[in-house]
C-alpha cells in the first residue's frame, strides 16, 4: 500500500485519443510506477491494449455525463493530483472539474480564454495585437457590423475544428444564416479579413515561447465541406513574414503568463503584411502537426500538453531545426471505399495515418479533423516540400476508389 500511495492519481478525460497518452515517440507519458491513472472515455471504450496502463475507465455517452462519473470516482479513490485531456472541446470540463475539486492547473475562468472566441479576442484589448471587430451574435449585431466593415464570419463561440463556419456578404445572408446559428450566449459575428490564414505551433513555459514553428494554409480549412480535396498547410523559412507572425504569436501568449504547455495560433497576413489575431487554442494542432513539429524538435507536442496538465513544465529552451515540414489531410465521402489509398514508399513520409472504415461505408466529413488520410511530410525547403505534398496527393488519388453514396440513402 506505501507503493500504491505514492503513485500520483491522474484523471484522464478522453474522446478517441488514448493512443496519446500510451505510445507516443517519447513513450508511455504516465507510467504506471509512478502514475494511478483514471479514464472517463467520452464515447468510445478503451482499446484492449489500454488496460495495462490505467488504473480504471469508465465510458460514457457525452460531456455531461463526464462530471458525475468524475463525483463517483473522486467518491471511490479520492481526488486526483491532475485532471488532464487532449481533447480541445474536453479542455473547459477537466478545468471545471479542477476548480471543484480544488486540483491544481488551468481553471474555468482561464480556460475560456482559449475555448470561447469572443473571450479569447476581448482579453487581448490593450496587447497592441490586432484583432478582428467582433460581437454576440444577433441579426442586427451582424447588420451593423457589416454596414461598418464589409463581409462578416459568424461562427460557433466555442467551435472546434472549422465545423459551423459561415461568411455573409449581405443582409438577406445574414437573415438566412440566423435560424440556424444560435443566439449570442453560443455564437458570434466578426469582421472579415482577406487575408493568408497561418498558423504559428509552440512550447510555452509560463507564456513564454520556448520553441515555435510557423505555417502557411495552402487551402481553406474549411475544406472538409468539399469531400474531395485536401488541407494542407507548409513551413515558412525564416524571414520577414516568419518573424512577424511570431513577434504576434508572442504578444499574444505573453498576456497569459499562467500557461505552460502546447498552443496552436491561427492568423491573417493581409495583402498589405498586416498579422491580424484569429484565435488561439491551448492544444496540440490537428493534422501533422504533431509528427512535423517533433521532426524539426525532437519535442512530443502530446506528451508535453499532458505532462504540463499535470504540473511538469516544459524546458527553458528547445532548438528548431532549419529543415522544414508541410502537413496533409485528405478528405473523401460520402460513398464506399471499394479500394483503399496507397501512399508512396518514401522515408520523408511522417507518421502516416490511413482510415479505413471496417464496412468500406465513410460518411460525409463533419469537421476538419475527419480526413481519410493524415499526415506530414519533411524537406529541406518549402519547394521540396510542397512538392512532396503533392507527390502524396497524386498517389492517394491515383489508387483510391470511392463509390459515391447513392442520392437519398
Amino acid at each position: 500500500m506505501a507503493e500504491q500511495s505514492r503513485r500520483r492519481r491522474v484523471l484522464a478525460i478522453d474522446r478517441t485519443g488514448l493512443h496519446r497518452y500510451l505510445d507516443g515517440p517519447g513513450g508511455v507519458v504516465f507510467p504506471r510506477d509512478a502514475h494511478e491513472v483514471h479514464v472517463i472515455s467520452v464515447g468510445a471504450d478503451l482499446p484492449p491494449h489500454a488496460a495495462a496502463h490505467v488504473e480504471s475507465s469508465r465510458t460514457v455517452d457525452g460531456e455531461a455525463a463526464v462530471a458525475a462519473a468524475a463525483r463517483r470516482l473522486v467518491d471511490r479513490v479520492g481526488v486526483p493530483d491532475a485532471v488532464v485531456t487532449v481533447a480541445e472541446e474536453h479542455l473547459l470540463i477537466a478545468a471545471v472539474l479542477r476548480d471543484e475539486l480544488g486540483v491544481p492547473g488551468l481553471g474555468a475562468e482561464r480556460t475560456l480564454r482559449f475555448r470561447d472566441k469572443l473571450v479569447m479576442k476581448a482579453h487581448l484589448a490593450g496587447t497592441g495585437v490586432r484583432v478582428p471587430r467582433c460581437a454576440p451574435f444577433t441579426v442586427d449585431a451582424a447588420c451593423r457590423l457589416l454596414a461598418d466593415v464589409g463581409p462578416v464570419v459568424v461562427k460557433p463561440r466555442g467551435g472546434c475544428g472549422s465545423a459551423g463556419v459561415h461568411v455573409a456578404r449581405t443582409v438577406d445572408e445574414i437573415r438566412r444564416l440566423a435560424p440556424g446559428v444560435g443566439g449570442p450566449e453560443t455564437t458570434e459575428v466578426e469582421e472579415y479579413v482577406p487575408g493568408v490564414l497561418h498558423h504559428v505551433d509552440s512550447v510555452v513555459r509560463d507564456g513564454r515561447v520556448v520553441a515555435a514553428t510557423v505555417s502557411r494554409y495552402l487551402d481553406p480549412t474549411t475544406a472538409f465541406t468539399d469531400s474531395s480535396t485536401v488541407l494542407r498547410s507548409v513551413n515558412l523559412p525564416d524571414g520577414p513574414e516568419a518573424d512577424a507572425l511570431l513577434a504576434t504569436n508572442a504578444a499574444v501568449l505573453g498576456s497569459h503568463p499562467y500557461l505552460s504547455g502546447v498552443t496552436h495560433l491561427e492568423a491573417f497576413v493581409t495583402p498589405a503584411g498586416e498579422v491580424v489575431f484569429c484565435e488561439l487554442a491551448a492544444r496540440v494542432g490537428g493534422g501533422g502537426v504533431a509528427p512535423a513539429f517533433h521532426a524539426r524538435t525532437g519535442v512530443d507536442l502530446y506528451a508535453t500538453h499532458l505532462r504540463a496538465q499535470a504540473g511538469v513544465r516544459p524546458p527553458q529552451r528547445i532548438p528548431v531545426s532549419a529543415e522544414l515540414t508541410g502537413s496533409l489531410l485528405l478528405y473523401a465521402g460520402p460513398g464506399t471505399m471499394t479500394r483503399p489509398p496507397r501512399l508512396p514508399d518514401e522515408p520523408w513520409i511522417l507518421a502516416p495515418d490511413v482510415y479505413l472504415p471496417a464496412d468500406g461505408v465513410l460518411g460525409a466529413p463533419g469537421d476538419v479533423s475527419q480526413a481519410v488520410v493524415t499526415l506530414a511530410v519533411t524537406g529541406p525547403d518549402r519547394p521540396t516540400v510542397e512538392a512532396r505534398l503533392r507527390t502524396v496527393i497524386d498517389e492517394v488519388r491515383r489508387s483510391m476508389v470511392v463509390e459515391p453514396a447513392l442520392s437519398g440513402r
